[in-house]
């Protein structure tokens, strides 16, 4: 992780902190509050790879996507090209 990441990382786990210990002031103590953190780090984690696995799904499926339809592009193109030569060849 980088500092940008590590850095938006921490500042969403404040606001979360501040928002769940703000309404539960009687829970507001170090223990918790470690216990608290810990669990926002690997959710946090664990969102981050399944966000990373996602595009690269998505990514996978448009170069997919892209292969095709330049192949096809291509097919087309050959044809249309065999097409004007036989044109030419027989005028």
């Amino acid at each position: 992780m980088n500092e940008r990441d590590i850095a938006l990382r921490e500042g969403e786990q404040n606001a979360a902190e501040a928002a769940y210990f703000g309404a539960r002031s009687y829970n507001d103590t170090e223990d918790r509050m470690r216990v608290f953190g810990a669990g926002f780090q690997r959710g946090w984690d664990a969102a981050v790879a399944a966000e990373r696995e996602r595009c690269a799904k998505v990514r996978e499926a448009l170069a997919a996507s892209q292969s095709w339809l330049y192949g096809h592009i291509n097919v087309e193109g050959q044809a249309e090209r065999r097409r004007l030569n036989e044109e030419v060849l027989t005028t």
